[in-house]
Formats: C-alpha cells, structure tokens, sequence
C-alpha cells in the first residue's frame, strides 16, 4: 500500500485506486475487497466500475492514478505480464516517490514496501479487515473536525483514554457530562479521532442527537446512518419505523467489536433505540455526551458505566484560549492584556463563550473590547444565551421558578431555608433539584451551599430581564436597588396592586448614602410576593400587613422598622432578623406567639445573639 501527495489534496476525486490483474482476481479477492472497502464508504477505483466505453484506457487510467490518495496494488501470478498493470504501477511509483522510473525499477521499488501475503492468513475476511483498517487510518475517514485552537483539555484527553481502556476486553459505556457550552463535543470529537481507527469501519460518531431525534423520523435516520457507518448499508433500506431499527441494530451489534459515539443525548429512550437491548461484543466502547447526569443509569449489570464530568478551563488556558482566536497568539498584546483578563472572568471561563466572544472581537480596536466587555457583565453573548436555554427549556415550571431562584437570590447560600418556602409554594424541590444538578445546572457544595457557574447565573438573571426589559416593575424577581426604589417609587406603581414580582432582595451597602426609608404600602403593593429580603435601611408603619403569601422574611444589618404591631405572618414559613441591635430576642419571640403559628426555621440574633 502507498500514499501520494493526493492524500492531502482537498480536489482528489479517488481515496483508493486498486491495481491488479482482471483474469487472476477480479472475481475473487480484489472483488472482495472493493466491496468492503466501498461499503465502509471509502471511493474506489477499479477499471471495469469507472471506465467508460470509447475512452483511451490509458488517458482514464493515469487521470484516475493522479487522482487518488492510496494505492492498492494485488500482486498475482500473471500481475507483470500484463502492460496496463506494469504502466499503473509505473505511474502509481511516479506519483509516490516523484521518480520517473521504469516498470523493472517500479516493480523494485514497490517490492522494498511491506506488504501482506495472502497465503499467511486463514482466509481472504482476515486479510481484508486489516487492509480496511489500514486504509481507514490513513485515510482518516470518520474523523471530526475539530477546533485548529485546543487548548486545555490534554488532561481530560488523557483521563477519559483510560475509562474507555480500548486494549481490554468486556463493555464499557463513558459518559461525559457538564453545562451547556463546556467543551463536551470537542473532547468527544478528539477522544473519536484518537481512537477510531482501532475499530476499523465498526465506528460511527451521531453528532446533535437530542435535536436530530426531535425531527419527523429523527431518530430513524440517526438509525439509518448508524447502521451504515458500521457496514451495514443494505440493512438500512427497509427500516421504516424505531421498533424494527433498533431490532436491526441490536442484530449487527451482537457480533461486532464498535465504538460509538452519541453526541448531545438528553434522555435514556434514545439511546435504548438508537443501539437496541442487545448484548455488546466484548471489547465495544459506547461513549455519550450529555448535559443530563441521569442518562445512561440503566439496569445492564454486564457492563461498566462510567461518568466523567466535565472541568472548568483554568485561568491561564482561559487567557490562551481567548488570545489565539482573538490575535493568533497564545497571549495578547501588552496594551490588551486587563481587557483579556477581564472578559476571561465575566466568562466565567466557559470555553464556547471564549471561542465566540474571540472570533467576534478579532483584531478589533479596545473600544469594541470594552463595549463587549460591559454587555457580557449584564447578559450572556447571544449564542451563548441560546446554548443554555436548552437546558432551561426543558425544566418544568416549577424547576424553572426554583433555578430562577437560585441566580437571583441563593447563589452562596444553604439550600434549606429555599427548600422549606419552595414546599410552602407547591414547587418540588427535591426532585426539582435533583433535576438542576442533573442537568448541570447548579451544584450542592460544601456546607450545603448552592453553586451555579458565572454564566448560568447571568443567564437566569437575563431570563428574568427578558421579561420586561424596560420595566422591572413588570418582572418576576428584583435583586437591585436602584431597579426597586424605581418599582416602587414611580406614581403609576402607588396607583395600582402589583401581580409580577414574586421575590424581592435589597441591600444598599453599595450607596455612598445609606438613609433609605421604605413606606410599608411600597412593599405591600407586591400582592404575589414570597420572598422578601431587606438590608441596611429603614421601614416605616405596618410591615408586610397585607402579603398573604409570603413565605419567607430577612431583615438585617441595622434594617429599622417603625409600627410594626400588625406584622403579618400567617403563611411564613421563614423568619431571619440578623443584626438588629433595636430589638431583643423576648420581643421578637413575643411577636411570633401573638401570631400564633409555627415557623419551621427561624433564625434572628437580636442582643441576645443567636438561639438554639
């Protein structure tokens, strides 16, 4: 087998031209081997398939050799005797050694290039699989394309090559999961290129699952083009429906040494369809992609089912990153050099983001840095925007109030104060966030503490925007003084109740001024509020008389409240006062006996300091 300089020309129009002599093979072993090669979707040459009738067999020839990236030739009893074969393997030698060599010098130079020995091998099958496996790699056929900018992910390379162990026996199935925009896809497709040759054309990468399987026959066709990645082209023509694809994958599955990759999967159906119930042929790796932890937790106790998730790019491949897309380089410019640092961490060093926001801003002027630099501290980059969105689409409405929640409020904090108001409100939340962390939406940290990534919470925190970008009176969830003072203090909001905004949280520790004073009617206008948190200012008349559901109450740090008697706390369920040097903890216990009812947590430190 040789190459020629063809194999790195985009134009060549043949990947293998066979050379060989008709009457000795042509309905034997080179037949046998067109086929394979053919059937694992490699272009072939061969005279009788490609030469047209009236041509000059030689003028179709040469072009052909010229033409091609590998060449074959099968060297049998009467190969030298025929003058068409001697010319090809003149020409084959011209295009690979670029040497203008006659035949007998042809002949030697091709004889000094290892070869396979038919009689060596038990039969024709032997030999031609590893002549496929041959030509695949150096073809490189089934490779993805892949980022010319990798950086940071050697490590997780090398970590995801030893859960798969492809020179060990037995099943394993490796699951990569992490959020949206990650880098999941570009390792699958690295750990795919690195390995898939081993596989020969029992290899197969499904890209976009999730979306492709939403189609009108999606997941039918992704059942079609396995099959024919694999070599079983034929078998697909009469798959008209899943039940009879997966059946038929599971058929060719049963004896076939595979690896496979299913990109992008969000829920176990489709992979149960997409490679049937069968049992695998020892040595098969199955690899997924996924943002949803829970897929693949099914019951095959015959193999091993591994997860890896997905790490956060470090600072400094962060900056690298950005650097080559955005100036070529691994590092920027001196006079760029706070800029980069700057859009590395608003980022939150989210490798898509990099890539996108990079590309954007390719050798573009600093005032165009700063202006992305300041849209990114308020929202996501558009696409990056819709990356995430799958996820959150795909929440129930109840999950998608809980991780609203979160980026608004909680990010920091312990999860059981939430958790008791979201049982309260009818929201779920345990299986709500055990959803969120399968999905790779939030993590529960040390301490019981909610985590979610830069970019999440910005996302959440733009959600909520979207929903009347010019008027947060109209929005769910209000976390910014200035946003609240201008909710409460405009004259069309003192006019009218107020059914939007569900959680308010302010804290004015930012002004240079901290007088603030908030008439209690400006609160209570807010009839669906549930969550009310309140820092560093002064409330003035009857607190919170008039919010029926409100679960949950924070004040603190030197927070005044004046003509409180009515408080109204029928339906909370937490209390938190911190802080409050103007009550003692008897007043405070007092006025929840006057209430009576029973508040599940309450915390308040009052002169007295913390409770038991």
């Amino acid at each position: 087998m040789a190459s020629s300089d063809a194999g790195t020309s985009l134009g060549s129009k043949y990947e293998v031209f066979l050379s060989f002599r008709g009457p000795d093979t042509r309905a034997g072993f080179t037949d046998f081997l067109f086929h394979s090669l053919t059937d694992a979707g490699i272009c072939v040459f061969r005279d009788d398939e490609e030469l047209r009738v009236g041509e000059k067999i030689d003028e179709s020839l040469l072009q052909a050799i010229d033409n091609s990236k590998i060449y074959i030739p099968i060297f049998s009893r009467t190969y030298a005797t025929s003058k068409w074969c001697l010319r090809e393997l003149t020409q084959i030698v011209a295009s690979t050694f670029k040497s203008e060599d006659a035949w007998r010098e042809a002949l030697m130079k091709v004889g000094a290039i290892k070869g396979w020995e038919v009689k060596k091998y038990k039969g024709h099958g032997e030999l031609i699989k590893l002549v496929l496996e041959e030509v695949m790699k150096k073809l490189k056929t089934k490779h993805r394309l892949v980022t010319e900018h990798f950086v940071g992910m050697d490590d997780q390379v090398e970590e995801i090559s030893k859960l798969l162990d492809i020179n060990t026996g037995g099943v394993r199935l490796v699951k990569i999961y992490g959020m949206g925009g990650s880098g999941k896809t570009t390792l699958a497709k690295v750990v795919f290129n690195l390995f898939s040759s081993c596989f020969g054309k029992c290899c197969c990468f499904l890209e976009d699952v999730r979306v492709k399987s939403s189609r009108i026959n999606g997941l039918v066709d992704l059942q079609k083009k396995l099959l024919s990645e694999i070599g079983h082209r034929a078998g697909t023509r009469s798959i008209d429906e899943i039940d009879y694809g997966a059946k038929s994958i599971g058929e060719a599955l049963c004896n076939k040494k595979v690896f496979i990759v299913f990109d992008d999967v969000d829920n176990n159906e489709q992979v149960e369809k997409l490679v049937g119930k069968t049992t695998f042929y020892s040595g098969s790796r199955i690899f997924i992609t996924t943002r949803n932890k829970d897929v693949l937790r099914i019951n095959r106790p015959n193999y091993q089912i591994l997860d890896y998730e997905m790490k956060m790019m470090s600072i400094d491949h962060a900056l690298e990153l950005l650097g080559r897309h955005a100036f070529d380089r691994d590092s920027p410019p001196d006079d760029y050099k706070d800029l980069v640092r700057q859009i590395v961490y608003a980022t939150g060093r989210l490798p898509l983001a990099l890539e996108l926001i990079g590309s954007f801003l390719y050798h573009k002027p600093q005032d165009s840095w700063k202006e992305t630099l300041d849209k990114l501290r308020r929202a996501p980059h558009e696409d990056i925007f819709g990356k995430l969105k799958i996820s959150y689409d795909a929440l129930t409405s109840e999950q998608q109030q809980i991780f609203l929640d979160i980026a608004c409020f909680f990010i920091g904090e312990d999860k059981m104060n939430a958790i008791y108001m979201w049982k309260d409100c009818e929201f779920f939340p345990n299986t709500g966030l055990d959803v969120l962390i399968s999905m790779s939406l939030i993590k529960i940290v040390e301490n019981n503490k909610f985590w979610m990534h830069d970019q999440l919470r910005d996302f959440g925190r733009e959600i909520v925007r979207q929903e009347n970008p010019t008027n947060p009176n109209e929005q769910s969830r209000i976390w910014n003084w200035e946003e609240f003072l201008e909710a409460t203090r405009t004259n069309k909001s003192h006019l009218q109740m107020n059914q939007k905004v569900q959680a308010l949280s302010v804290d004015i520790s930012s002004r240079s001024s901290r007088d603030v004073i908030i008439q209690s009617k400006e609160i209570e206008r807010f009839e669906h509020l549930r969550f009310l948190k309140l820092a560093r200012l002064t409330i003035v008349a009857n607190a919170t008389n008039h919010l029926p559901r409100l679960r949950w109450i924070s004040l603190s740090h030197t927070a005044r409240i004046y003509k409180w008697t009515n408080m109204y706390l029928k339906n909370v369920v937490i209390l938190e006062f911190s802080k409050l040097g103007y009550i003692d903890d008897s007043r405070l216990e007092n006025i929840i006996k006057e209430q009576e009812i029973d508040i599940a947590p309450v915390s308040y430190g009052g002169l007295g300091g913390y409770p038991n």
